[in-house]
């Protein structure tokens, strides 16, 4: 398993002298991000596709026309007529025999009233658009969150290694001065294994850091659509981010007004508002209007027919009235109002998980600067405890094995105070994400 992390890290490390580098900011990260991520773009052509859906409506209301054509070849059939004179005299043709007929006509039917459910249709469409926009805006914050979560992550990953390159260049110096001390008979062999133990420990950590920062580097790769084998390095000149303080009842203020998914569960629930009105709507009786203009030859409406072409129009209103309808819609009314009703009880349930994701979010901000204080704090308490027992060592007052210990505590409290500081930043943007204002940053 150890030649294979090796490998790995060998094959990394090769590909990254031979593919491009390319130092990378958190703005230009998320720029990236939100560039090629498929999953916005999935959300942007709903948005079109909503859009779309309103174009439909207000084609729909529009009036519809529509030509029609036609010739027929008729059987020969025999002639009406009537004798008005006794023979000779001739009958009179009343319906001529017309064996070739033809017909042009245009005609229109537009709706003047259905309840107002076109109208409400259309608002309701519209509100749908804005939902969609805004879900495009939740979808930007997640995608803006996720580069953020590898940028620091890969920025830990950098620090903690930078923390145990240090330590080792301190054991080497160690197991040089143990060296020296067993040449002039003032240590053993056994106190030289103590630190060499301490350096392999170390070299493994730093094998395991760098297998990480491949695994992140390849990921992050694949999050901002760059080649895979760029090798990144973080722009560290402006990471840290001004923050921005506030009491938690602010930051519930701030997120009710700008976090886009609880706004497009409001619209949501309008929408389901309208349809309960859309569906009223088939209580009331539908008006319309229509005409033709007709040309044709012959033309019936004339008496006799004759075999010419001669226009003839017509214009109406009319209405109809589902008088079914008045009792089988009450079905549909009502589960208009059940959908209603549980769309607004779905806005007051994320109210209710927004309430505690900010107060989490705040809370564990809050927390994590205290605990870059008490890291900071652990830091000068183990530096000075590492030099007392240096100093005691080479007074032959401490063992190899007490400075060793001192080394490690230091080690770990420097990177509990890398990670301590990533993750204070990763902290305030997730409050940023409670409340919404990612977007704004």
């Amino acid at each position: 398993m150890k030649k294979v992390t090796i490998f790995i890290i060998v094959f990394w490390s090769f590909s990254v002298c031979t593919h491009a580098q390319k130092v990378i900011s958190l703005q230009e990260a998320v720029q990236l991000g939100l560039q090629n991520n498929k999953q916005l773009k999935v959300a942007l052509a709903k948005v079109e596709l909503a859009e779309d859906k309103e174009k439909e409506i207000i084609n729909l209301m529009l009036p519809r026309v529509n030509f029609q054509a036609e010739y027929r070849r008729l059987s020969s059939i025999e002639e009406f007529k009537v004798q008005f004179a006794p023979p000779p005299a001739p009958a009179t043709i009343l319906y001529p025999n017309l064996p070739n007929t033809s017909f042009f006509r245009i005609g229109f039917t537009e709706p003047l009233f259905t309840g107002l459910r076109g109208f409400t249709a259309l608002r309701s469409n519209q509100l749908l658009v804005e939902a969609s926009q805004l879900d495009v805006d939740k979808d930007k914050t997640e995608v803006f969150m996720n580069v953020v979560n590898t940028y620091y992550n890969m920025y830990k990953i950098e620090l903690s290694s930078s923390v145990l390159e240090e330590s080792l260049k301190m054991v080497e110096s160690r197991l040089k001065d143990v060296n020296n001390l067993k040449n002039n008979g003032m240590a053993t062999q056994n106190d030289i294994l103590k630190v060499e133990l301490q350096k392999s420990n170390i070299e493994l950590n730093k094998l395991e850091l760098e297998t990480n920062r491949a695994i992140a580097n390849y990921n992050f790769n694949i999050l901002l659509g760059l080649a895979d084998t760029t090798y990144l390095e973080i722009d560290t000149t402006a990471l840290y981010s001004t923050k921005e303080e506030g009491n938690l009842a602010y930051f519930l203020s701030e997120s009710f007004a700008n976090r886009s998914d609880l706004q497009a569960q409001q619209i949501r629930s309008q929408v389901a508002e309208n349809s309960i009105k859309i569906q009223k709507g088939a209580y009331y009786p539908q008006f319309y209007m229509s005409g033709n203009y007709m040309v044709a030859n012959p033309n019936q409406r004339n008496f006799p027919p004759e075999a010419k072409y001669t226009p003839s129009w017509d214009f109406g209103v009319g209405f109809t009235w589902d008088i079914t309808g008045l009792y089988t819609n009450k079905n549909n009314v009502n589960n208009a109002k059940i959908n209603a009703s549980l769309a607004e009880i779905g806005a007051e349930g994320l109210e209710d998980m927004i309430k505690m994701e900010v107060n989490q979010a705040y809370l564990q901000f809050n927390q994590s600067k205290e605990r870059i204080a008490l890291a900071q704090k652990a830091v000068t308490q183990a530096e000075e405890n590492q030099r007392m027992m240096t100093s005691k060592f080479k007074n032959q007052l401490a063992t190899i094995s007490d400075v060793l210990d001192a080394d490690l505590l230091v080690i770990q409290a420097q990177m509990s105070l890398a990670s301590a500081k990533t993750d204070s930043e990763l902290a305030y943007y997730k409050l940023l994400k409670a409340t919404g204002k990612l977007k704004d940053k």
